[in-house]
């Protein structure tokens, strides 16, 4: 039986250096999927009877310029989407494109209910900026109908963040 997901890096550029994550001994070249290259494997994909695409990596998904219009070609391949995100370039117009693409799923990651441990746990991300965004991404779902991407928050549990969960759950 073939695969049903696959996991596809299409970037390995990052803009957090997060304390639990490898990127910073990452040894590999930096870089971007070229379009024409993130086709061909979808098309491969979908031959071999994948029907879930993750688009994730050791990178930040949306440092990926073509990341909507790549999204948007798996989904008229009939393939689901989804990817993980840290969700400090989810802007309003972010937001709007991945709703327009179709995106099935996004995983925020935030590993932190307070602003002191977030900043500490996702530096240089901002939270303030962070929980915006996630926000005006659920405001832009209602407003425009949408079911559209399904909205999961991710939690790491590390030293300096337990007494935390029981927050971020509720």
């Amino acid at each position: 039986m073939p695969p049903r997901n696959l996991m596809l890096e299409t970037t390995n550029y990052c803009n957090a250096s997060c304390v639990m994550c490898g990127h910073k001994d990452m040894k590999r070249t930096k870089g971007h999927m070229p379009m024409a290259d993130f086709k061909k494997i979808i098309e491969d994909a979908k031959d071999c009877g994948v029907a879930w695409i993750t688009l994730q990596g050791y990178g930040e998904p949306l440092l990926d310029k073509e990341i909507h219009g790549k999204i948007a070609f798996a989904k008229k391949q009939d393939m689901r989407v989804s990817f993980n995100t840290n969700a400090s370039l989810l802007d309003s117009d972010c937001s709007r494109k991945l709703i327009e693409s179709g995106l099935d799923e996004i995983f925020i990651s935030m590993d932190a209910w307070s602003k002191e441990n977030f900043e500490k746990i996702r530096a240089p991300l901002d939270y303030d900026t962070v929980t915006g965004n996630i926000e005006d991404l659920l405001s832009m779902k209602r407003s425009l109908g949408s079911d559209v991407p399904r909205v999961s928050m991710t939690y790491v549990i590390q030293d300096g963040n337990e007494a935390e969960v029981g927050d971020f759950v509720s």
